[in-house]
């Protein structure tokens, strides 16, 4: 019976990385970084397991990790793939001793390792709303609905055939998505065509029956797509890179992108992944330069409402725990300026994390974001790049590294 050794690639891997970057690394320490060296480390990790071994050297730490950080990926891979293979390359005989072979896994009673279960994308990442309305799907039962919500609505005037003057407005309207206000001038256009006079909340009231009911349902559109240009979580190193998205996997969940900076393909999910063109909120304006208060990094800044202003309405009366504010009745004035000054990529950071909801019920304070495992890895990346002033700035996309 031969086995193959799962970690016996990964051991020699390391071992020939070591000896090619750090040639005077003494013997018994080349025999414990072969050993503690495991899948999943990251550069910072491999850098402070190295730096005391490698002190008496004449080898870089960070240019030793760096080597090892991306040499080793292909070879973490590669060991893991041989779990699922089977490992018995060879029948037994009977000159193979017994116990050895009653030892072995049978790989075809082996059930394969469990992967996982992903958290599934939250709503706002599949798609966004774009304030534009259709019909999704005009039939019969459909019109007789619409019939029913005009001549149902408010102040409605006596109509004939108000099933035919369904079926006029949806012509009206046309057949591309549009903003509410057009269903209204459609309406208006029919009725006047048709010589009937209507008071104003007549239409607000229709078209709002149509919508309600479901007749006119919002358009959304996913922020990713085909080609789309993205920072994209590199799987070896966790930090983010510029890419472009190449596939669609699943929309709004999982796609495949190119990182630019090394050509390499990758699947990434909706959480490792931000649209380049996303933009914080509507509270991203300009507020001069200065430290951000998440990356310390120079930069314009924005101000980011750690309780977002959609709702503010919900702790009018009670803010959420944790939260401190001043005396009963300020809390309208706390909400408006419970904030930090942070840069734009940082605030862009944070909303495509979480929706509005979430900011403000779990990540209501600055303390509160920066303890986020997935703010912690965004603002090392951040950290790393460089500081810009107004007069520094480029296109958009343009402060990143390719």
């Amino acid at each position: 019976v031969v086995v193959c050794d799962p970690r016996t690639g990964l051991g020699m891997e390391v071992a020939a990385t070591l000896q090619r970057h750090a040639p005077d690394l003494d013997e018994s320490a080349l025999e414990y970084l072969q050993e503690a060296i495991e899948e999943g480390m990251t550069q910072e990790d491999l850098i402070e397991l190295l730096t005391p071994y490698l002190e008496d050297t004449s080898a870089d730490p960070a240019a030793v990790a760096a080597a090892l950080s991306t040499k080793c990926a292909s070879g973490f891979s590669d060991n893991v793939r041989l779990l699922d293979a089977p490992i018995v390359v060879a029948k037994a005989t009977e000159d193979d001793d017994p116990d050895l072979v009653e030892d072995r896994p049978d790989p075809a009673t082996t059930a394969p390792a469990k992967k996982p279960k992903r958290k599934p994308a939250p709503a706002w990442a599949k798609g966004r709303p774009t304030g534009l309305y259709s019909i999704p799907e005009l039939d019969d039962a459909t019109l007789t609905k619409l019939a029913e919500c005009i001549t149902g609505a408010e102040d409605a005037p006596e109509l004939e055939g108000p099933e035919l003057v369904a079926a006029a407005v949806v012509s009206e309207a046309g057949d591309e998505p549009a903003a509410l206000s057009h269903w209204h001038l459609a309406l208006r256009q029919v009725l006047s065509d048709a010589c009937v006079e209507a008071e104003e909340v007549f239409y607000a009231s229709a078209v709002e029956s149509m919508k309600s009911r479901g007749l006119l349902q919002e358009q959304v559109e996913c922020p990713i797509k085909l080609g789309s240009n993205v920072l994209a979580e590199l799987s070896e190193d966790s930090n983010w890179y510029e890419a472009v998205v190449t596939k669609v996997l699943i929309p709004g969940e999982h796609y495949e992108v190119l990182i630019q900076r090394y050509g390499k393909p990758q699947e990434v999910w909706w959480d490792e992944v931000v649209p380049m063109d996303d933009v914080a909120d509507d509270d991203g304006a300009d507020a001069g330069e200065g430290e951000c208060e998440m990356c310390r990094r120079e930069m314009p800044l924005t101000f980011h409402h750690l309780i977002p202003k959609e709702v503010h309405g919900i702790y009018l009366k009670k803010l959420p725990e944790g939260v401190a504010s001043g005396p009963v009745g300020d809390h309208h004035i706390f909400l408006n300026t419970h904030g930090a000054m942070v840069c734009r990529p940082c605030h862009s950071a944070v909303h495509r994390r979480w929706s509005n909801e979430e900011l403000g019920a779990r990540f209501n304070t600055l303390a509160k974001l920066l303890a986020d495992e997935h703010i912690v890895r965004w603002v090392e990346f951040a950290k790393k790049q460089k500081s810009v002033t107004k007069g520094d700035l480029k296109p958009r996309g343009h402060s990143y590294q390719r």
